[in-house]
């Protein structure tokens, strides 16, 4: 569907217009190059425009269970804008809805016609990361800027967060030892090994390709001494 929108910045027509009473925000079609899955359909690839204080909007899925860094894109009319990312902790089909803040965008001064990618971060500017366990539908609420500086907004994306550390388990058998340690999907896994834990040296062996299971690599025991192994986590 499709409607006019006289306060459309770029176009003409889109998917809602902009309610200056109520703050509903404008979803019209994006001044930026559309997204490879929506021109490969032959479909729009929309933004939302006039996020500015007051204005929410919820975001309900089953987000698959692990840990992630939040990205947006955004855009700005050349004030520095702030937005931030909430849990839902009551019904998200009530418009007094309850939530407890996960973190805040800090949006670079850009201009209206430059996306740029913002990462969720905290108080110190430290990167949050964000634990889904992948049983049951979260909601995650947006809500504009605090200080009444408007801002559009195109998608947002979860990347996966490198877990610190990870358990390496070690057997032996048939003058092999082997080595098994969970995985997750989106980094790699660079198994290395040293003849002595003061070495500032490691040499490289496998590198693993996380998906969420529990990997395995198998190597000759060695002849003499000892051999020390790690996984650096990328």
């Amino acid at each position: 569907m499709a409607q006019s929108n006289p306060n459309a910045l770029i176009n003409g027509f889109n998917y809602r217009p902009y309610d200056q009473t109520n703050l509903t925000p404008a979803q019209e079609v994006s001044g930026a190059a559309p997204r490879p899955q929506f021109l490969a359909a032959g479909k729009s690839d929309n933004k939302c425009t006039f996020v500015e204080q007051g204005t929410w909007m919820d975001y309900t899925h089953h987000y698959p269970a692990g840990s992630y860094y939040v990205y947006g894109t955004f855009t700005e009319g050349g004030a520095l804008t702030s937005a931030t990312l909430s849990t839902v902790t009551s019904s998200p089909t009530t418009s007094n809805q309850t939530t407890v803040q996960l973190g805040t965008f800090i949006l670079p001064v850009v201009g209206w016609g430059t996306f740029e990618y913002v990462k969720l971060t905290d108080a110190s500017n430290n990167p949050v990361v964000v634990t889904f366990t992948g049983t049951n539908a979260t909601t995650l609420q947006f809500e504009g800027d605090p200080d009444a500086n408007s801002c559009n907004t195109g998608f947002f994306m979860l990347v996966p967060a490198a877990p610190a550390s990870v358990r390496l388990t070690a057997t032996l058998g048939g003058g092999n030892i082997n080595i098994s340690f969970p995985t997750q999907s989106g980094h790699n896994y660079q198994v290395q090994w040293t003849g002595s834990l003061s070495s500032v040296s490691w040499n490289n062996l496998d590198l693993v390709v996380g998906d969420g299971s529990t990997k395995t690599v198998s190597y000759a025991t060695a002849a003499a001494g000892s051999r020390f192994y790690r996984v650096q986590i990328q």
